[in-house]
């Protein structure tokens, strides 16, 4: 499906995360000299933050939480619409402006690549690819009513009670499929913004998250991530009406 291209999206957030399987103790609270300078060639802003994480701990007398600090290396793109976060237990991207998937896979390859020649005995838990869209046409008079541009059999559940529609606060589904090798954990519906009010903006939200869980070679990181791509992108094209393709074409 790499010849489809859209002149505009409806992306509001996209997210590339790697999870190791063991805490990285050395970029607790510092960051490799070397390594901060190959990344701000990529991401020139530097913003990192202080974070904590906290842990319950149960005996037969008492609770106690235990806290650790630690601190999150965030770099941003000149224009602060992409970021990448290195803490000790993962590596994440995450564009608020999207152009394309070369781009998001060059910056990966580029990030993750620099990262493991530093830190080769680092081992990958979990690789996940997010797109999260945002369908807005809050101009319309019709809020729950979404025949032109989404696929029929997500939105048939509006019609489940049609003379409560005008009552309706909140209408989202979850619906998961195991691929054997990668997961595709797919949201959609109207989240609302204004919930727990009743609908009055029309935006629908397509939330596509694939993610492969448990031990993935780095050699084939890349792969992974080109096959969740892919599938989102197929998913997508099945959710959405020619209309609405034609919208996204003016």
């Amino acid at each position: 499906m790499s010849e489809i291209c859209y002149k505009k999206n409806c992306l509001s957030s996209v997210i590339v995360r790697t999870d190791f399987f063991s805490p990285l103790k050395e970029i607790e609270n510092s960051f490799d000299s070397v390594l901060y300078k190959q990344v701000l060639a990529l991401f020139p802003i530097p913003e990192p933050r202080t974070s904590f994480t906290h842990e319950l701990k149960l005996s037969q007398n008492n609770v106690e939480t235990q806290r650790e600090q630690f601190t999150e290396w965030r770099f941003h793109s000149k224009s602060r619409s992409k970021t990448v976060i290195f803490s000790p237990t993962a590596i994440i991207i995450s564009y608020a402006v999207y152009s394309s998937y070369e781009e998001v896979k060059g910056d990966f390859s580029s990030v993750f690549n620099m990262f493991s020649e530093k830190y080769p005995a680092t081992q990958v838990a979990r690789i996940g690819i997010r797109y999260i869209n945002n369908i807005e046409m809050i101009y319309e008079k019709e809020p729950t009513i979404w025949n032109s541009y989404i696929n029929s059999n997500l939105i048939k559940s509006f019609d489940f009670f049609p003379q409560r529609k005008e009552y309706l606060s909140r209408l989202f589904q979850n619906i998961e499929y195991n691929f054997g090798d990668f997961v595709l954990r797919f949201q959609c519906g109207m989240h609302n913004p204004d919930y727990p009010d009743i609908i009055k903006k029309k935006v629908f939200i397509l939330d596509y998250d694939a993610f492969r869980q448990g031990a993935v070679d780095s050699a084939e990181l890349a792969s992974f991530l080109g096959k969740m791509h892919d599938c989102i992108q197929k998913t997508f094209e099945e959710s959405i009406t020619d209309e609405y393709r034609q919208f996204l074409n003016n």
